[in-house]
C-alpha cells in the first residue's frame, strides 16, 4: 500500500522525460532502443532519481544500477552520439523466458534501492546467459 505506480500513454523523449518522472524514488529502464535509454538516464540525472536500467537479447542480458553522480550507460554503449538504435535484440528477438529472469532480477534491485538493503550493481554490469547457463558481475569502473 505504500507505493504508487503511475503509467502514462506517450513516448518518452527530451521534451516530456523529466516531467514524466520527476517525484520518483527510483526509474525503471526496461526500454527497447538505446537512444531512449539515454534520454531516461539524462531525466533520471537531472531528477536526482537512481536508475536501474535491464536490456535482453536472445536468450541473454544485463543489468546495471546509475545513480544521478555516475557514469552510466556510457560505460556499457560508449558515447551516446555514436549509438545504434537497436542492439542485439533486433536480429535475435526477446526470448520470454530471459525477459523473464531479467525483469526479476530488476524488481530486485529496485527493492534494495528503496529498502537500502543490499548489495547494489551500482557501476557494476550483471550479464545473463541463460543459453549456456552464466552469470557473472563486471566491475564498470
Amino acid at each position: 500500500p505504500s507505493i504508487t505506480v503511475h503509467g502514462f500513454d506517450e513516448y518518452l523523449d527530451d521534451q516530456n522525460s523529466d516531467s514524466l518522472i520527476r517525484g520518483s524514488d527510483v526509474i525503471v529502464d526496461c526500454l527497447d532502443n538505446i537512444p531512449t535509454r539515454f534520454t531516461l538516464e539524462n531525466a533520471s540525472k537531472k531528477t536526482g532519481s537512481p536508475m536501474v536500467s535491464a536490456a535482453v537479447a536472445g536468450l541473454s542480458g544485463h543489468i546495471t544500477t546509475i545513480f544521478p553522480e555516475d557514469p552510466g550507460l556510457k560505460l556499457i554503449y560508449g558515447p551516446p552520439d555514436h549509438l545504434k538504435s537497436k542492439g542485439a535484440e533486433a536480429s535475435l528477438g526477446c526470448l520470454s523466458s530471459a525477459v523473464s529472469v531479467l525483469a526479476a532480477l530488476e524488481t530486485a534491485e529496485v527493492v534494495k534501492i528503496i529498502l537500502g538493503r543490499g548489495s547494489l550493481l551500482r557501476n557494476k554490469l550483471l550479464i545473463v546467459d541463460l543459453l549456456d547457463n552464466i552469470t557473472e558481475v563486471l566491475d564498470l569502473l
